[in-house]
């Protein structure tokens, strides 16, 4: 059944070779012409195609990674910027924050403990930012580790 396909293959990939023959003369120069010869056969080297398409596959294989690879330090370094741009805003408001706070106790006089409750939270909350920046910090020198 595979063999009768072949044929059918083989038969569409028919084609026509010139060949060139000799036709021998007794008392004259031998006559050199050439005839149409139908080929039906063809050779495919499996092998080869085999071990092409593998060459291939690995060359976009190593194509994609090197992409893969650029997005993910582009994307980290758009996070990590993020981060600290966030962080720069939070300190910037809390400074402002601050600075409002000192004005009013000098200003008013009496609020200390508001103030002082205000700050501590501030200060919380400074401290947990700073905490996810070193997060931030310690995974992009680990990935960066990684690639290395």
């Amino acid at each position: 059944m595979i063999d009768e396909k072949v044929d059918k293959i083989l038969e569409r990939i028919k084609y026509i070779e010139q060949r060139q023959e000799v036709r021998k003369r007794k008392c004259e120069d031998d006559e050199v012409y050439f005839v149409d010869v139908e080929v039906k056969s063809f050779e495919v080297d499996l092998q080869a195609i085999s071990e092409l398409i593998c060459t291939r596959i690995d060359e976009q294989i190593v194509d994609s990674a090197a992409l893969i690879d650029l997005v993910i330090q582009q994307q980290v370094k758009e996070d990590f910027r993020s981060a600290e741009m966030q962080i720069k805003d939070y300190t910037n408001k809390f400074q402002s924050e601050l600075e409002a706070l000192v004005w009013q106790r000098e200003s008013k006089g009496g609020e200390a403990e508001k103030i002082c409750s205000n700050l501590q939270v501030y200060q919380t909350r400074l401290s947990e930012y700073i905490e996810e920046l070193d997060m931030l910090e310690k995974s992009l020198d680990e990935l960066n580790k990684t690639k290395a």
